[in-house]
């Protein structure tokens, strides 16, 4: 999924993976959105055609890995929010090539283009998964704070191909900066979970799988710490119109809460009303034993509650069950 989205003047989204996000952003008085995406991972469905009939919305369908895509497209007070990537596990390792190409190389041109036209704001969505190595190696704790060192511990293991694209597109970030002077804001982005995310992903992956009759979970003894869709939506707008002066660059978001996958299995299992015990299977190479966050410094900005992970996913069930 890539994409981007400006704002009052204009917001830029690049990457449409996050329509709640959008959603949200055109509701709001005085914001004209212009939405990038080519579906290489989103979808459009008819959820997405409505939201283009809004007035308010402008939407280009381009591959944001193509520099020529970029000539004259941002403006001077643009704020620019790029959520552009091809994640969800099974990519990492079956399709690294394409990874790389729309997670890194879109965030090396969009920072450098977005700085070069001086817009008001750049946020950029970066991923927990660049910090998994240095779990695996013994170097950060649990929960895990925003200075973390971002380390690749196998580069031959091809799942590293998401968190170094993310890791190069924090460095993408850094370096304008301090090259051009750009202002903006790194957000590592832990497990979200919710309607219209593809099946890749932990939550939709075992609701999908087990309606169908496949009850079989990779990594039962490992833990995640699980995020609904509308708790990151509310704090990115804190951040898209908060102008307070703040000399934190990174900010870690997701829930404190830690989650077993075998207990995630269970729980959905209950939820979708289905008797059966799951069939464990072996940990994915390099996938990390425990993710949690550390959201002391995101907290001391702003205050929220997040969605119980019961409540979340019956409301991802409910939109699985209507859509299927």
């Amino acid at each position: 999924m890539q994409g981007f989205i400006d704002l009052v003047k204009r917001l830029r989204k690049m990457g449409i993976s996050s329509i709640h996000l959008s959603r949200k952003l055109q509701e709001l008085n005085n914001v004209n959105l212009v939405l990038v995406d080519n579906f290489i991972r989103s979808s459009n469905d008819n959820e997405f055609k409505l939201l283009l009939l809004k007035p308010n919305i402008q939407f280009y369908n381009k591959d944001l890995s193509d520099p020529v895509v970029y000539v004259d497209f941002f403006q001077v007070g643009d704020i620019v929010i790029n959520c552009a990537a091809f994640n969800g596990t099974k990519n990492f390792y079956k399709r690294p090539v394409d990874v790389i190409r729309h997670s890194a190389i879109t965030s090396i041109l969009s920072a450098e283009f977005a700085a070069k036209a001086a817009v008001a704001k750049y946020l950029y969505f970066g991923s927990a998964e660049s910090y998994s190595g240095s779990i695996n190696l013994g170097l950060a704790n649990v929960p895990t704070e925003e200075s973390v060192p971002l380390v690749i511990d196998n580069p031959q293991n091809v799942r590293w191909s998401y968190a170094a694209s993310k890791t190069m597109g924090e460095i993408a970030t850094v370096a304008n900066i301090n090259q051009y002077g750009m202002n903006a804001k790194i957000f590592r982005v832990h497990n979200i979970y919710g309607p219209r995310m593809g099946l890749d992903h932990a939550v939709p992956d075992l609701v999908s799988k087990f309606t169908s009759g496949n009850f079989e979970v990779y990594g039962v003894n490992e833990s995640r710490a699980f995020m609904y869709i509308d708790d990151l939506v509310s704090i990115i707008v804190n951040f898209i119109f908060d102008n307070t002066a703040d000399k934190n660059l990174i900010y870690h978001i997701g829930s404190t809460k830690e989650t077993k996958i075998k207990d995630l299995a269970d729980l959905i299992l209950n939820l979708l009303g289905i008797e059966k015990n799951i069939t464990p299977l072996p940990n994915l190479v390099g996938s990390v034993m425990r993710r949690i966050p550390d959201t002391s410094l995101l907290k001391s900005r702003f205050s929220f509650i997040e969605t119980d992970l019961k409540v979340g996913i019956r409301n991802y069930i409910e939109w699985f069950q209507n859509k299927r």
